[in-house]
Order: C-alpha cells, then sequence, then structure tokens
C-alpha cells in the first residue's frame, strides 16, 4: 500500500486546504479563476440589463408613434383625431368596467335616494340595522348581581342587605374578601414535608 500524496497517515489529519489541492489538480487554477469568473458574471449582468433597457426603449417608442412616417398635415390631423378619439374610447370602457364591478359596493346619489325615500323596503331594513345598532347590548349589564340584590330586598332582610351594600363596589359587584399572602412563600406547604 501506497503512502498518500499529503502529509498524515489519515484524511483527518489533513488540512482542507492540502486535501481540496490534492483531489482537485487544477485547485489553484480554479482559485485564480473564480475572480475572474466573478467578474465575467457582472459584466454578463450588466450587458443583459442594457440589452433589456433598449428593449422597453424600443416598445415605448413604437406604442407612441415615433416611427410612423410622417404624412401630409391634410392627412396626419384626422387620424391624430381618431387615435385620440379610440383612446378616449378605450379609457372609458375601462372606467365603464370598474365601476360595474364595484357597483354592488359603491356608494352612489340614486343608491342613497332609493335607501333614504320614505315608502321604500330598504329604508325600512336600514331604519331596523339602525335600531338595533343602538339597543344597548343585553351583556353590558350584569343581570345576575341585580337579580340577587332584588331577592335581597323582597326577602326584608335589613342586615344582610346593610352588610351587601357596605361590601359592594360602585359598580353593585360584590366585593370578595382575599387573604394576605405574603409571607406565604417562607411556610413549606405541608405535601412537601
Amino acid at each position: 500500500m501506497t503512502s498518500p500524496p499529503y502529509p498524515g497517515g489519515y484524511k483527518k489529519d489533513v488540512p482542507p486546504r492540502l486535501l481540496a489541492q490534492s483531489t482537485i489538480p487544477d485547485a489553484e487554477r480554479l482559485i485564480a479563476d473564480r475572480a475572474a469568473s466573478e467578474k465575467r458574471r457582472a459584466e454578463n449582468k450588466a450587458r443583459h440589463s442594457t440589452i433589456i433597457a433598449r428593449r422597453r426603449q424600443r416598445v415605448e417608442d413604437i406604442r407612441s408613434g415615433k416611427f410612423l412616417p410622417t404624412l401630409p398635415p391634410a392627412i396626419q390631423a384626422p387620424l391624430d383625431a381618431l387615435r385620440a378619439e379610440r383612446l378616449a374610447i378605450a379609457r372609458n370602457e375601462a372606467v365603464d368596467l370598474h365601476l360595474a364591478v364595484l357597483g354592488r359596493t359603491m356608494r352612489t346619489r340614486s343608491a342613497d335616494a332609493k335607501a333614504t325615500a320614505a315608502d321604500s323596503a330598504l329604508s325600512e331594513v336600514l331604519a331596523q340595522l339602525d335600531e338595533e345598532d343602538e339597543e344597548v347590548e343585553p351583556s353590558a349589564s350584569d343581570s345576575d348581581y341585580e337579580d340577587q340584590d332584588d331577592d335581597i330586598d323582597q326577602a326584608g332582610d335589613d342586615v344582610g342587605h346593610a352588610s351587601a351594600e357596605e361590601k359592594t363596589t360602585p359598580e353593585r359587584i360584590p366585593e370578595v374578601e382575599t387573604e394576605n399572602r405574603e409571607d406565604s412563600h417562607d411556610e413549606i406547604p405541608s405535601w412537601r414535608t
């Protein structure tokens, strides 16, 4: 068995650069060519972007009519008017299409007039929705606590009622007494002993 061409008896003893040089015959050339290839890549990218820019400019020139032959003024004026008219028609059709798409959700004066007409069914529905929006939500008040206070008043228990009044917050929610547990962390729970 022959010894490997790099120092050390095992692959793991070899520095990675020496290992790469021993396995790749032209490692120095590849390392030197890396900078040149990056430069070439940048040049190719710049050339590609200039080609794209020239093509876009040409498309814009064609659309603007730069390459059209110049016609006598007697013919050119009607053609310009026709082109402007076609552009206006196309623009109006695009706006009409956009409004048709948004028509169901867009508010207009005529839709508002129909909605506010006194005898229309739509105005009745909208009025009913407004009334429902203005109603107080059932969850806005705590009916359970109000019922408890009413039961206490009806029972006629003055002592219980007085103590309940003393221990309620301004919102008429009973206060719950809690113990002071500042020193509770010093005590060892019984289940841990």
